[in-house]
């Protein structure tokens, strides 16, 4: 096992979910949910509709690179809805299943690290020679990949000083 483990923090959501399990609203009120920003409402029945007439594609593992006309059609977006001149479908798109995998994924990629001498020179989770700067307030994710991957995290704090 990773011996960084021991230095993740427990997830905000998790938490707050533990906090408010007890909490009832007022007779006449309903809550308002405002944390995770997770689907709320059903989904169109026209994607249902399309899931329904393909579940047989869907009983296996798609390529590591997603489908090539996805990854076409999310290039042609990003030019257009950033105005770029180009985006090459099979270096620079690559569809992940959720963010916080693709967060995770990349620190441990370019982060290079040797545990062996972490280990020995060092009982703290952090590799003074990596550093993954993030802004504060963070995902717990940010947090988490860096100290996974042996890296000191670096918060830079998003407010305006006054």
């Amino acid at each position: 096992m990773n011996h960084n483990l021991k230095h993740l923090h427990p997830y905000p959501f998790a938490k707050m979910a533990t906090l408010l399990a007890d909490s009832i609203p007022a007779d006449g009120y309903s809550e308002i949910k405002l944390g995770i920003g997770e689907p709320k409402h059903e989904p169109p029945a026209f994607v249902l509709d399309v899931l329904r007439e393909n579940l047989d594609k869907i009983s296996r593992y798609p390529t590591t690179n997603g489908m090539f006309e996805l990854r076409q059609t999310i290039a042609h977006w990003l030019e257009k809805r950033f105005f770029l001149s180009h985006v090459d479908a099979n270096t620079q798109v690559l569809p992940v299943m959720g963010t916080r995998e693709a967060i995770f994924s990349f620190v441990q990629a370019v982060i290079n690290h040797d545990t062996a001498d972490n280990e020995s020179t060092s009982s703290s989770a952090s590799n003074a020679s990596s550093l993954v700067v993030m802004p504060n307030p963070f995902y717990q994710i940010y947090e988490g990949a860096a100290i996974l991957a042996q890296a000191t995290p670096h918060f830079v704090p998003l407010y305006v000083r006054q």
